[in-house]
């Protein structure tokens, strides 16, 4: 009778214990709630984590801290305290990713080339597809070889393209940029996810 009794002691107070360590972790989560995510309250959801009642509520946990981080611009945080904790993680910072605006996702921007003014042509004025005409000592007509372009009659600098190419300095040429409302959003939604796996655990 005195072993039943003690079962049931340590299993009430395992229950208050988890209970208690449950208010700490949903207090971090309602203050992301209900206000903007910044260093101070992300920290605290961070260190609240360890009062998750299960492995899936404190993903969705880190999943919230992460996104906010990347919200605020607080990137070295995250890949230094965050990013290495988090389970599938290129899944999930591929889907906070967007088409860079400026390169339209292309990684590069084009911009008419400045040695040929966007011609493509050889800027020697005397070369014709390639070749230079000159007067002779005897008067005689001669054709040689431009020695600009080499013989191709094109621009050196553009290759005859009339552009140049170069990497997007906004994307890193990746061709995408983070998307700071899809960031917010997926905090947001950590938060309620973390909060309704917290209410789930109460009622186990």
């Amino acid at each position: 009778m005195r072993m039943k009794w003690l079962v049931l002691f340590v299993v009430l107070v395992a229950g208050v214990l988890q209970a208690a360590s449950i208010d700490k972790l949903e207090k971090a989560l309602k203050s992301l709630r209900t206000q903007t995510p910044n260093v101070e309250r992300l920290g605290a959801l961070f260190a609240a984590r360890v009062h998750a009642p299960n492995a899936e509520v404190q993903a969705m946990v880190l999943q919230a801290c992460a996104a906010g981080l990347l919200y605020i611009g607080q990137q070295d945080t995250y890949h230094k305290m965050v990013r290495p904790l988090m389970p599938s993680v290129e899944d999930f910072e591929a889907s906070l990713m967007v088409d860079c605006k400026r390169c339209t996702g292309a990684g590069q921007l084009e911009s008419p080339c400045e040695t040929c003014k966007g011609s493509g042509l050889c800027v020697n004025r005397k070369c014709s597809n390639g070749v230079t005409t000159s007067e002779g000592f005897d008067g005689k007509r001669e054709d040689r070889r431009c020695v600009i372009c080499s013989g191709t009659g094109q621009c050196t600098a553009c290759k005859g393209a009339g552009k140049l190419t170069r990497k997007c300095t906004t994307c890193g040429g990746s061709g995408k940029t983070l998307s700071a409302s899809t960031a917010l959003a997926q905090c947001r939604a950590g938060v309620e996810k973390a909060l309704a796996g917290c209410e789930a655990a109460r009622e186990l």
